[in-house]
């Protein structure tokens, strides 16, 4: 059998382990199923607002791309315009 000095050498040490793994389970307990609602609801806003942006961004590019290969091609047929004309004359 054990004797009272034995039972305090097994006691506070248990004790000791399981406040300590309580106070470490609540440090890394999961969220609740609200708040990781919440959170994936606010991260999938924000992708959503970034990959917006983004959008906005890429079609702007684009339209001044295509307004560039506008004006040079523009530039292009004028300026064939302009040497058939010569051509023509000569």
């Amino acid at each position: 059998m054990m004797n009272s000095d034995n039972r305090g050498q097994i006691v506070v040490p248990f004790l000791l382990g399981a406040v300590a793994g309580a106070v470490v389970a609540l440090l890394f307990a999961p969220k609740t199923g609200e708040d990781l609602r919440s959170n994936i609801a606010d991260s999938v806003s924000e992708g959503s607002r970034r990959l917006s942006a983004q959008g906005k961004d890429l079609k702007q590019r684009v339209q001044k791309a295509v307004g560039q290969a506008q004006d040079q091609t523009r530039e292009a047929i004028d300026m064939a315009q302009d040497a058939y004309s010569r051509a023509q004359g000569a």
